[in-house]
């Protein structure tokens, strides 16, 4: 979700048109997602990780499909500290999402 975020920006030539972006992605955040309880879009659905061998790859968890049966008590991963911070609060927000869907 972030390197999409990131090559759209990379599109746009000056400042106030980054900050136009910016301003809709968080309103479709609160929108879509948040009050609606929908996942984050291409964020990972379950604690499962792909195996890596490179720390790199480390912010690149597999995402489950959607229609596939998974345990209850499945959950999104917690924060990855070797992400970087706006990473790190998308999959808060997408941990958030879940735990608030599975209290109501």
């Amino acid at each position: 979700l972030l390197s999409r975020l990131a090559l759209h920006a990379l599109v746009f030539g000056n400042a106030r048109a980054v900050c136009d972006l910016w301003q809709r992605f968080v309103s479709k955040l609160r929108t879509d997602c948040w009050e609606h309880g929908r996942p984050l879009p291409r964020m990972p659905r379950a604690s499962r990780r792909a195996p890596s061998a490179s720390p790199a790859a480390s912010c690149t968890p597999v995402v489950v499909a959607i229609g596939v049966d998974r345990a209850p008590g499945d959950e999104p991963p917690p924060p990855d500290p070797s992400c970087c911070l706006l990473h790190q609060k998308l999959q808060m927000l997408q941990l958030c999402i879940h735990r608030r869907k599975a209290a109501a």
